[in-house]
């Protein structure tokens, strides 16, 4: 507070096994000997020694803002977790099948499994998309052979498996219709 403000404080302790501790900003003694003495700070004619002075205060000021700065971007950082936690509190009912599957009714078991076909079948035809489309990419293999079956073993007119040889097949996952 005192480098906040810019004051000169003394600030003395007694302890209850009456010790003394203190604490002065800039320093004790000069802030004690001033008061004792009634009068106000020697004003130094050293120029070095005002440029250190006015130096200090510029360098504590500059601190005191970003101190400052940091405090407010702390104390919305936890406004913003506050408001996350709340939103997850809020939706971990919404999100049911993020849960143990142990816990699930049947009716919630019976849409993931609908919800897990349908993105087999998705997956499914991603895939076959992009053999299609890496197999004819490919300057040095035909895309349509005879009566539009490519060598990969797909008829490339229907974008179905080339039933007349499986074998090509191997590497290609089942469509789900």
């Amino acid at each position: 507070l005192a480098n906040l403000c810019g004051v000169q404080v003394a600030i003395v302790v007694f302890s209850p096994a009456e010790k003394a501790f203190s604490f002065g900003h800039p320093e004790v003694d000069s802030v004690v000997n001033r008061f004792l003495s009634q009068n106000d700070p020697p004003q130094g004619t050293n120029a070095a020694l005002q440029m250190v002075n006015i130096h200090r205060k510029a360098s504590v000021r500059e601190l005191n803002v970003k101190l400052t700065q940091i405090l407010n971007q702390l104390e919305a950082e936890k406004k913003r977790g506050e408001a996350l936690e709340e939103a997850r509190k809020a939706g971990q009912g919404e999100r049911w099948w993020e849960g143990p599957i142990e816990e699930l009714r049947v009716e919630q078991l019976e849409q993931l499994h609908a919800s897990l076909q349908e993105l087999r079948k998705n997956v499914g035809k991603q895939a076959e998309k992009l053999l299609i489309e890496s197999i004819s990419a490919s300057p040095y293999m035909p895309v349509n052979g005879v009566n539009g079956i490519g060598i990969a073993g797909y008829n490339t007119y229907e974008s179905k498996p080339n039933l007349i040889n499986p074998a090509a097949l191997s590497s290609i996952p089942p469509r789900m219709n």
